[in-house]
């Protein structure tokens, strides 16, 4: 059952996994610099 489900979703946690990094660099430097100067002014 759970090798099934893994075999499933396989190429899926790959996908994130590989995202998830890129994402989060783009959301500290990109998003949260925004959100901190209307926060500041």
């Amino acid at each position: 059952m759970i090798k099934k489900w893994r075999y499933k979703y396989h190429d899926h946690i790959n996908g994130y996994l590989f995202i998830l990094p890129a994402f989060l660099i783009i959301s500290l430097f990109g998003i949260f610099p925004v959100f901190f100067g209307m926060y500041m002014s």
